[in-house]
């Protein structure tokens, strides 16, 4: 739950320090970006991010940088909650 809630410390930390939105950047995971890829965004939505929603709500609008980090591209849909709390297999590689 209360990663669904970002928002409120992301707001405090931003009336604290007395920054402008446009001075904020936010790193997340994104189920909808393609597993080790990197995607940076000035503005947007939230896409299924209920985190990014909370944060969008708190600050007033979607003007923020996002760096979103792909977990991995489904084709299917399933359960997020399955998906992030599986768990991960340790890979080598030599």
């Amino acid at each position: 739950m209360y990663m669904n809630l970002s928002g409120i410390p992301v707001k405090k930390f931003k009336e604290f320090f007395k920054i402008d939105n446009d001075k904020i950047i936010i790193i997340h995971d994104d189920i909808d970006v393609e597993e080790g890829k990197i995607k940076i965004r000035k503005t947007g939505g939230s896409g299924t991010h209920n985190g990014m929603k909370s944060i969008v709500h708190e600050l007033g609008n979607k003007e923020f940088y996002r760096i979103k980090i792909g977990v991995r591209k489904t084709k299917r849909k399933r359960r997020l909650g399955r998906f992030y709390f599986k768990k991960y297999k340790r890979q080598n590689n030599n």
